[in-house]
């Protein structure tokens, strides 16, 4: 079993960013917009007024209803934003493990069946999270730590299968939840930090964000280790 430290991800992640910032917070910038658009044709607009009541009244069932209340179009926009995000993981993945230097399209030039399996993964993981989050916050949380690196899986493994992926995931988290959660709520706090930095710090903060998921994979899957062997 392996273990990991928040603070090591972080600090891994602080470097890469400061490495290839600047390009990487433009392709998200981009990538982001197109989300953004893809997302409001195929999901309704959340009515306000019913999501302040239950932020205010704690109702955390009634939040995760407003946010998918169109189950077709939460499908829809997830699908399309695998799609558009699944060269950005695989980008941040090829950097953090050295076998890039730049950002390049041919990130984007994966075969169909990663991307199929890709798209699946993430729609049962964002299905089975929902689920667990509109039971209770506790079941939510840690059935996405335990499934958080099987659609990234799925890239740096094209041979793995959809189950093959889920299994690694629940595997290399077994024992980290609680790190992961921390993690979680670590990468919230930079959210929010760059945020508040008259809202612009939120694209480095966003690719702050990605590559501590990407490292975090590469220490639990081992990568990191096997490099230090070789």
């Amino acid at each position: 079993m392996i273990y990991f430290s928040v603070s090591d991800v972080l600090e891994r992640s602080w470097e890469l960013t400061k490495r290839y910032g600047i390009v990487l917070v433009i392709v998200y910038f981009v990538l982001y917009l197109i989300q953004y658009f893809v997302g409001n044709l195929f999901t309704p607009a959340i009515d306000v007024d019913a999501l302040q009541s239950a932020l205010e009244n704690q109702d955390f069932n009634a939040i995760m209803k407003l946010y998918y209340s169109n189950p077709t179009g939460m499908i829809v926009s997830t699908i399309l934003s695998a799609v558009i995000m699944l060269g950005f993981i695989n980008c941040l993945l090829q950097l953090a493990k050295g076998t890039a230097n730049e950002v390049a399209i041919d990130h984007w030039k994966l075969d169909i069946n990663v991307y199929v399996k890709y798209v699946v993964i993430a729609i049962v993981v964002k299905v089975l999270t929902t689920i667990g989050y509109c039971c209770c916050i506790i079941p939510g949380l840690y059935i996405d730590a335990r499934l958080k690196f099987a659609a990234v899986r799925a890239i740096d493994c094209p041979e793995d299968d959809i189950m093959g992926c889920i299994k690694a995931s629940w595997n290399m988290t077994s024992g980290n939840v609680m790190n992961l959660i921390f993690l979680v709520l670590a990468e919230i706090a930079i959210v929010i930090i760059g945020i508040l930095v008259c809202c612009v710090g939120y694209l480095p903060a966003a690719v702050i964000v990605s590559f501590a998921d990407v490292v975090a994979y590469l220490v639990l899957s081992g990568y990191y280790n096997q490099k230090v062997e070789e």
